[in-house]
């Protein structure tokens, strides 16, 4: 049976957080192979960004 899946925008400090590390433990690999450096200031910058809009799914359990 399907989960029954529920959007909604992310806020806060804690769907920063996640992001952030999902994000870096899904790029790492990349970054690595073409010798970039990752930093989590960079990432904060897009994530605080006026345009940008986040969303974080919570499944219904």
């Amino acid at each position: 049976m399907p989960t029954e899946v529920q959007w909604s925008p992310a806020s806060g400090v804690g769907d920063l957080v996640f992001a952030r590390g999902l994000a870096r433990r899904t790029m790492e690999p990349y970054y690595t192979h073409h010798g970039l450096m990752w930093r989590d200031e960079d990432f904060d910058a897009g994530w605080h960004c006026e345009k940008t809009t986040a969303y974080m799914w919570l499944a219904n359990r």
